[in-house]
């Protein structure tokens, strides 16, 4: 008697034991993909640039070309509306925009550029208006096109000068904000995409070479200037 009990109560302990280890793996399991999946999520901030008027999708590794033509919008009246009075705050403000390897060079050309003797004699005014801002899928580059406009007084009158320029972007998402890895600027009204780059193959490698070494030096780690005209 005592031995059939003993054994029914080790078959039940068994039993016990088998669900309990059953039970633990499950709860193992189940902490292990919790674990990854915290692990893999992010804590966002979205940056958005003002005026916006299409529909942004924005993760945190990448965006939608509305987003990017947007935030290439933006800079571009940042960087062509500088004025001795306003050159510190707008190139601080690019300071987080910008990747750092190109920054310095960028900063030191808007410094100038607000030093000119234009701008000293506080007899011009001088402003960027944009009027197409076009993306490129298979570069994804933003090419923003628009007029230079100048504005000088004399004694007899004021004197308007338009020139136009092109301001092209490359940027990426980073953790969740945009980066900007490439910028260029150039007289004009044509961008310089895949398109105009067939038409106009000796122009094209030399921009090309020169745009490759910028971005070799972004990867690397080294600096490399940047062009605004």
């Amino acid at each position: 008697m005592k031995e059939r009990r003993f054994k029914k109560n080790w078959d039940a302990s068994q039993k016990m034991i088998s669900m309990l280890l059953v039970s633990t793996l499950v709860l193992a399991a189940t902490l292990v993909i919790l674990a990854s999946k915290v692990a893999t999520q992010h804590e966002r901030v979205v940056l958005v640039p003002p005026h916006l008027d299409e529909r942004m999708n924005v993760g945190w590794e990448q965006a939608n070309k509305e987003y990017y033509k947007a935030w290439a919008m933006y800079v571009s009246m940042m960087i062509g509306n500088i004025t001795p009075d306003n050159v510190d705050f707008i190139t601080n403000n690019l300071s987080s925009m910008f990747n750092p390897k190109i920054y310095q060079s960028l900063k030191q050309q808007l410094l100038s550029l607000a030093k000119e003797p234009m701008f000293a004699s506080g007899t011009s005014i001088s402003y960027f208006t944009a009027d197409q801002v076009i993306y490129e899928p298979a570069t994804n580059k933003v090419f923003v096109v628009g007029e230079y406009i100048s504005t000088t007084a004399t004694a007899a009158s004021m004197l308007d000068s338009t020139r136009y320029v092109i301001m092209e972007f490359k940027m990426s998402m980073q953790s969740g904000r945009p980066v900007i890895n490439y910028f260029t600027s150039y007289p004009g009204r044509q961008p310089h995409t895949l398109k105009w780059k067939a038409a106009n193959k000796n122009a094209a490698k030399e921009i090309d070479e020169t745009e490759a070494s910028i971005e070799q030096a972004v990867k690397s780690g080294g600096d490399k200037s940047t062009t605004y005209h």
